[in-house]
């Protein structure tokens, strides 16, 4: 089953984007060659080559922080609470490096997962 899709993020060629993730990291029903070949007809072949550096470093930082069992700090365990519990990174093996916050952390992570994509959103519309 694939990840997600680009559909409503605002990213141009979202979809061809997440099906490529999707591909190289093995995840949904489609072919590693068929995705490729979509995002070189969506963004050309140096943009996929540029998609496939940014997701070589991303899974190069994730491993290295899971090897070393770097935690998050506790002001990034409030805010990005409620984003790991739906995208389900909590169940990965180095979150329990990560302590758990107590009953005001878990007032502050309510607070913030309302607050955060709001301000993110009023600073995304202010003009330059």
């Amino acid at each position: 089953m694939t990840r997600g899709s680009g559909e409503g993020t605002g990213i141009k060629h979202g979809d061809e984007l997440v099906r490529f993730v999707n591909a190289v990291l093995g995840v949904g029903d489609g072919s590693l060659d068929a995705a490729r070949s979509a995002l070189v007809g969506a963004v050309s072949s140096p943009g996929m080559i540029d998609a496939a550096g940014v997701i070589s470093a991303f899974t190069m930082m994730n491993r290295v922080a899971d090897c070393t069992g770097l935690p998050l700090d506790p002001p990034m365990e409030m805010a990005s609470r409620a984003l790991r519990a739906e995208i389900g990174t909590d169940s990965y093996p180095s979150a329990t490096n990560t302590p758990k916050g107590g009953w005001w952390s878990g007032i502050g992570a309510r607070i913030l997962g309302w607050l955060l994509p709001r301000l993110v959103r009023l600073m995304g519309n202010k003009k330059g």
